[in-house]
């Protein structure tokens, strides 16, 4: 079989053949790439692939249920308001401003001892005689230095009762001539006792209230 070198590329050719068969297929696609567009590197349009989207891709918005500090002030505010208004309906005095009201001087005495001037009533006693009358025994002072003349009713209350109170218990203290100057004397009479003597408070919780005859 008869061959001859191809002068360009060196491969044996059949001489059957006018031209190398690899010379022509390289000037065929010489040709046609030259004619074709030129593309870029597969890197490269990936890189302007995402590019593309990152540039037409609208800018995030801020969320509207974004809770900001002044958001908070408001709600503690109106909160406070919405407190204030239902306790000031349900208890208005609560909110309300009062003076407080100096106490009021108390008109019950807090002392068992009877006083009319210089004259002192003390050392009282009840008792039942025999035949269960009501008796009583007293002591009077004159703590003047001047005789005094004694005609007083004695009403017998617990310390704690009001002036206006009716006594528990009382009788009359006469004595037929004056009381010397810082003289005592000590008399026993009849009580008039609202009920019984266990009706009368004990001695340390009486109260002695002395009125002129």
């Amino acid at each position: 079989m008869f061959t001859w070198i191809c002068p360009k590329c060196g491969k044996e050719v059949d001489v059957a053949q006018k031209s190398c068969p690899r010379c022509a297929a390289a000037e065929a696609s010489a040709e046609g790439a030259e004619g074709a567009p030129v593309l870029p590197p597969p890197a490269a349009a990936s890189k302007r692939e995402e590019a593309a989207p990152q540039q037409s891709r609208p800018a995030r918005q801020k969320s509207s249920l974004e809770v900001r500090p002044l958001h908070l002030l408001l709600f503690a505010a109106v909160l406070m308001l919405t407190v204030g208004g239902a306790v000031w309906l349900s208890r208005p005095d609560l909110l309300r401003l009062e003076a407080v009201a100096e106490p009021e001087e108390e008109s019950v005495q807090t002392f068992g001892r009877g006083l009319q001037g210089p004259l002192e009533v003390a050392g009282i006693r009840a008792y039942y005689t025999d035949d269960y009358q009501t008796k009583v025994k007293a002591f009077v002072v004159n703590h003047s230095d001047e005789a005094r003349s004694v005609a007083l009713r004695v009403s017998l209350r617990h310390r704690q009762a009001t002036d206006n109170a009716p006594p528990l218990g009382g009788f009359d203290l006469v004595l037929p001539q004056p009381l010397a100057g810082h003289g005592s004397f000590e008399i026993d009479t009849d009580l008039d006792a609202l009920g019984s003597l266990q009706s009368l408070p004990p001695w340390q919780e009486m109260r002695v209230d002395i009125d002129a005859k």
